[in-house]
């Protein structure tokens, strides 16, 4: 349970919406936002931002940029011809096909897919920031930025809480569903650790199962008696405590220690170092004397 105090608060809000860009046909679904007051360029904006969080409203909910833009005045065809329509409208963006008949109001067919065609990218971020409000909303109910970090005094009396307590770990349920109006930060982070516990830990139990000696002392490290043993000692039924411990052990041991060595091998002497020095007690002056070591001339070792 370690790993259960360094679990964070994540930002809820990277989200990303993927689409294929196709160039057969150029459906609104397929065409990214792109607003130049936050890339500084032609940049697409392909994921929900966090400068949206400022955001009350949707800033591109105004569409008068568009339903301003007037039916051409034309002397060439087809804008030649009139049009019952003066001037964009907005649901035209929402239906791929073009409402009207090339042959009979080719003015109309025309402005059509003109204003369908105009700064789509545009009108794609008012879509995009809908999208993405949606997603935070249904994922985040009651979100509040900047965030609130969890404030509980009976767990923490002078500090926010950052990470999950382990005083949660005693909660079968959220203890903060009765009050969540008044404390839904420490609502939704009480779920979150619980979500990431339950995901990480799947068989997690609190207060944890100890492994404990015959004099009734928790067990904490992984011992080494229990490397005289090939198998496990103890019983699953009786004892699963120190049954699972000397498993985990044992596969710590398998896994990060493949050539493992039990017994540890003696200290070197120096016959290991110099194998035949000790029978070379009686020098030679040549090193015509065939025999298994070293040759010791003038008490100096040469091979």
């Amino acid at each position: 349970m370690e790993g259960y105090l360094s679990i964070q608060d994540e930002d809820p809000f990277i989200l990303s919406q993927v689409q294929t860009f196709n160039d057969t046909v150029r459906s609104m679904n397929e065409i990214y936002c792109i607003d130049k007051s936050i890339s500084g360029d032609d940049q697409t904006l392909q994921f929900c931002l966090r400068a949206w969080f400022d955001d009350k409203t949707n800033p591109y909910s105004d569409m008068t940029w568009y339903t301003s833009i007037p039916y051409p005045s034309s002397e060439v065809a087809p804008y030649n011809e009139t049009c019952e329509v003066s001037f964009c409208d907005e649901d035209w963006l929402e239906n791929d096909l073009n409402l009207f008949s090339e042959d009979t109001n080719a003015g109309c067919h025309a402005f059509y897919d003109y204003c369908r065609g105009y700064e789509p990218s545009r009108y794609q971020c008012k879509v995009f920031w809908g999208y993405c409000r949606t997603e935070q909303d249904s994922r985040n109910p009651g979100w509040k930025y900047p965030r609130e970090n969890c404030r509980d005094t009976s767990i923490s009396p002078t500090e926010d809480i950052v990470t999950c307590p382990m005083e949660w770990l005693n909660n079968t349920v959220n203890p903060y569903t009765d009050k969540r109006e008044q404390n839904e930060s420490c609502y939704n982070f009480w779920n979150y650790c619980r979500n990431e516990l339950d995901e990480i830990y799947p068989e997690w139990e609190y207060p944890r199962p100890t492994c404990n000696d015959d004099n009734g002392i928790e067990i904490e490290t992984c011992q080494i008696a229990w490397l005289d043993n090939e198998t496990n000692p103890y019983d699953s039924t009786t004892n699963p405590e120190c049954y699972e411990f000397w498993d985990f052990c044992r596969l710590e041991l398998l896994t990060k220690h493949e050539r493992y060595v039990w017994p540890l091998p003696a200290e070197p002497t120096v016959d290991d170092l110099l194998p035949g020095y000790c029978c070379l007690d009686i020098p030679t002056e040549d090193r015509t004397t065939k025999f298994w070591g070293y040759h010791v001339s003038k008490s100096i070792l040469i091979v």
